[in-house]
């Protein structure tokens, strides 16, 4: 786990959920085989990777041929992620850092659908920590696109005073984006 000192320093603190407050066990195959179908549906020449370069894709996607593709990918994720769900894994570490920083302000953003994230913050019971949550349902564009963070920023004059916590390069692209600091949390499953 990293030194989450340099997260105390800021009093606006930007969580991603998955692979950093915890991690979600699931089996993503079936997953890529419908968003694959879906995204080919409309463009039947589209390149599919299998990698989180899909986030930029459908962000490409719906750019292209407008909401529809949003909801269908939004109704779907929420469909799949509770029925293929195994296990949850926490970040204890990160967890009870949350619980301590009373004082900051605390927030989500997570490709993650409402539904699931909020009952997976209910049963870590954390989900009163934070101030707001963005989810994919609340946005049009999912990460990289900064969307989601600009929802929580909220023309905010002081961004020296946000970090954003994630585990991936999609978040720390995003957080440099919208010019707040990034801080990557990489969870050691050993100690969990």
């Amino acid at each position: 786990m990293n030194d989450l000192t340099k997260i105390a320093c800021y009093n606006n603190i930007i969580y991603d959920f998955d692979r950093t407050i915890a991690i979600i066990d699931a089996d993503w195959t079936g997953w890529h085989d419908y968003v694959e179908k879906l995204f080919k549906s409309y463009d039947p020449d589209v390149i599919y990777p299998r990698s989180t370069e899909i986030h930029r894709l459908q962000n490409v996607i719906v750019k292209k041929f407008g909401n529809e593709v949003s909801k269908k990918m939004s109704d779907f994720n929420r469909e799949y992620e509770f029925s293929h769900i195994k296990t949850i894994i926490p970040n204890t570490e990160l967890i009870n850092f949350i619980k301590k920083n009373l004082a900051k302000n605390q927030y989500i953003v997570s490709n993650q659908n409402r539904l699931l994230l909020n009952k997976l913050l209910d049963e870590l019971d954390i989900k009163r920590f934070f101030k707001k949550i963005v989810t994919r349902d609340d946005v049009l564009f999912i990460k990289p696109d900064p969307e989601g963070l600009l929802k929580i920023i909220n023309n905010s004059k002081n961004l020296s005073d946000f970090i954003y916590v994630g585990d991936a390069k999609v978040d720390e692209d995003v957080a440099k984006e919208v010019g707040i600091a990034f801080e990557n949390i990489l969870m050691d499953l050993k100690k969990e």
